[in-house]
């Protein structure tokens, strides 16, 4: 383990068996479908491309950039506005 890693919660083994189950549950949900998968970028990249390699369909992969307003105060009891940004039209797909 790298010395910075303090707890492994989820193992490689694990990530890739939940990746070919939510995969065949997702090819069969969505057959037939416009399917696009969305992720939130800056860090999505490692699980949504394990993901899309265990789906059995034709889909595209899109990112939403996220951000916090901060134009909104904002505190530890306070909830924190995020918005955020697709960067192509979706219109018609089914989203996951």
């Amino acid at each position: 383990m790298k010395p910075f890693v303090k707890e492994i919660l989820v193992t490689a083994d694990q990530i890739n068996q939940i990746c070919q189950n939510l995969g065949a549950r997702i090819t069969n949900d969505y057959k037939n479908k416009k399917l696009v998968l969305i992720g939130l970028l800056k860090g999505c990249n490692p699980f949504l491309s394990d993901l899309a390699k265990c789906i059995n369909l034709n889909l595209e992969i899109h990112y939403l950039k996220v951000k916090r307003d901060e134009k909104i105060s904002f505190s530890y009891r306070s909830f924190a506005v995020f918005t955020a940004q697709l960067f192509t039209d979706i219109e018609g797909y089914r989203m996951v």
